[in-house]
């Protein structure tokens, strides 16, 4: 049995006024091909947009982590760079303070000193000068010569 759209309203519509779905409830909807073509058109359009999206989105996020890669390799070059001309700055002051003749009458000084403390002179030196010392905590770099009159 067929219901013709004038019946199908009318059930409709004395169901709805007594709260009860129409017999045609069940009823699939069903699209028109004139629906169906941009419908497909739209869903295919995004489809398409979206595997365009993650393609760009991949290729450009390997790309930025390639330049940022790049840049660390020149940082670190360029650092290594820094690095080696300071320590050949130092050894070249080095080379020169060990031929100056200052240098190597203090460094014969300091020899004999040393010496003079006898046994434990790590000891000697933090008595005499950490804890013996008059100046507070902070200040007792502004002692120059320990009370002892040792060299």
């Amino acid at each position: 049995m067929k219901l013709s759209r004038a019946e199908t309203s009318q059930d409709s519509a004395q169901a709805s006024d007594r709260g009860i779905a129409p017999k045609w409830a069940g009823f699939k909807f069903r699209m028109t091909v004139a629906r169906k073509i941009p419908s497909f058109a739209v869903f295919s359009s995004l489809v398409l947009a979206m595997a365009l999206g993650i393609i760009i989105y991949s290729s450009s996020s390997s790309k930025l982590y390639e330049a940022a890669q790049s840049k660390l390799v020149a940082v670190r070059e360029a650092r290594k760079t820094t690095l080696a001309d300071y320590l050949k700055t130092i050894d070249q002051d080095l080379a020169f303070q060990r031929t100056n003749p200052a240098v190597r009458k203090a460094l014969l000084a300091f020899s004999a000193a040393w010496q003079e403390l006898g046994e434990n002179q790590t000891t000697t030196l933090q008595r005499l000068y950490i804890e013996d010392n008059p100046h507070p905590t902070g200040k007792k770099e502004n002692l120059d010569k320990a009370k002892d009159d040792s060299t």
